[in-house]
C-alpha cells in the first residue's frame, strides 16, 4: 500500500514529466529522464549533440521552470565543454551563442510553445 506521499510524489511525477516532454517536442529534442525516480529534473536532447536540462518545482523556483543548456559540440563536432563556453574559447567556432550558457528561468504558466520560442531565442544561432 503506497503512503499519501508516494501517491503525491507519483502525480508531482507525472504532471512534471508531461510539462517536460511537451517542452523537449516543442524544440524537436528527444526526452530523457538522468534516473527513473526523478520528480523534477528531466533532459532533453538535441539531435546535434546539444542538450537542455529542464528542472520543474523546489522552492527555489517557486512558478519558474529552470532552463541551463550542457557541452554543446563544436562545428568541427569536438565534444565542447562548460569551462570553455563560459571562457569563451574563440580558436574554434561554437555553433551556439557560448554568453548564454548559464541558464534561463521561465513562468510556469507559459506554454510548452512559449517557451520552445524562449529556448529558441536564448540558446541556438
Amino acid at each position: 500500500m503506497s503512503t499519501t506521499y508516494e501517491i503525491e510524489r507519483a502525480a508531482n511525477q507525472a504532471k512534471n514529466m508531461e510539462i517536460a516532454k511537451a517542452i523537449c517536442a516543442a524544440i524537436g529534442g528527444e526526452f530523457s529522464m538522468p534516473h527513473e525516480t526523478s520528480e523534477a529534473y528531466f533532459y532533453c536532447n538535441m539531435p546535434d549533440g546539444l542538450s537542455f536540462s529542464i528542472r520543474l518545482g523546489g522552492w527555489a523556483l517557486k512558478g519558474r521552470i529552470s532552463i541551463g543548456a550542457n557541452y554543446p559540440k563544436y562545428v568541427n563536432d569536438e565534444r565542447g565543454s562548460q569551462r570553455n563556453c563560459i571562457q569563451r574559447d574563440f580558436d574554434r567556432e561554437l555553433k551556439y551563442n557560448a554568453a548564454q550558457f548559464d541558464g534561463i528561468t521561465v513562468a510556469e504558466t507559459k506554454t510548452a510553445e512559449q517557451i520552445a520560442k524562449d529556448i529558441t531565442r536564448r540558446f541556438m544561432p
